[in-house]
């Protein structure tokens, strides 16, 4: 997935020489076709693309070369399976339900923290009104408690902490915690929404459609949910950001790993 992005990043920097950037293009679309044969949910990133060749007259033929190239592998697989996951796995999902609001707020809490502990300023632009929408999610926090938060609470892997320290009421704790967590996920989302609206750059708003893509496909996801799901969707917004912000990644990939670290300890 890495290399199959920067060949993208490649073609787009030579769009100007046909042949070398629908060079680029092509491999770039072969990797992601191997990407998506070992992780199918890599696939709704073609939403950017989509939305590239939709939008943009520059990169419409680059769009399709990359296309092209990236469709073969899956789909041949996908119909020897006969769908989009192994027969014996898709006999599995069939008895669960096929969409998860437990995964699909892990994943965007997950990838909120990370991101803004990779980019900051993308939150301390807006910290009044990421405290606003907290501390509305605080106040429904028995509403939304119906939902999810009474299922996590109890997988919490800092609930242990919590009960050590502030024993019968790491309980609340922990579900406050766990809200405001949700909470700034929704910011994110709407964030990101905000920027792709009025953005009128179209590379910019096809890598913000990829990027929020791969951090709400694990809605779709009914079992097995793991923390790991989120790198795709963090990845792709990285690159945005280092195409807008001049300054140095040496600091920000520490910055990182703790997000990523205490996004595994909040909602895990």
């Amino acid at each position: 997935f890495c290399l199959s992005l920067w060949l993208a990043q490649r073609a787009g920097e030579h769009i100007s020489n046909f042949w070398r950037s629908h060079f680029y293009g092509f491999f770039s679309g072969l990797m992601f076709g191997l990407c998506v044969v070992g992780r199918q949910p890599y696939l709704v990133a073609l939403v950017g693309f989509a939305w590239l060749a939709v939008k943009s007259r520059e990169y419409r033929k680059l769009s399709f070369t990359f296309l092209l190239a990236a469709t073969p592998l899956p789909l041949m697989l996908f119909t020897t399976w006969g769908g989009m996951t192994p027969p014996l796995i898709a006999a599995f999902e069939a008895e669960k339900s096929h969409l998860s609001l437990t995964h699909l707020v892990l994943s965007v809490s997950q990838s909120a923290i990370s991101y803004y502990f990779l980019f900051p300023k993308q939150i301390l632009r807006k910290f009044q009104y990421a405290l606003i929408v907290v501390l509305i999610f605080v106040f429904l926090t028995p509403w939304i408690d119906r939902f999810v938060v009474a299922e996590l609470s109890e997988r919490l892997p800092v609930r242990f902490f919590f009960q050590r320290i502030l024993g019968g009421w790491h309980h609340q704790v922990a579900r406050y915690v766990l809200v405001s967590t949700f909470a700034l996920g929704a910011f994110w989302v709407g964030q990101l929404l905000y920027r792709f609206i009025h953005s009128k750059n179209s590379i910019e708003q096809a890598l913000l459609a990829g990027g929020v893509a791969l951090a709400v496909h694990p809605l779709f996801i009914a079992h097995n949910y793991s923390s790991r799901y989120i790198l795709g969707g963090v990845l792709v917004l990285s690159i945005l950001e280092t195409r807008s912000e001049v300054c140095s990644i040496g600091w920000k990939w520490p910055r990182f790993i703790l997000g990523y670290g205490i996004a595994m300890a909040v909602a895990a």
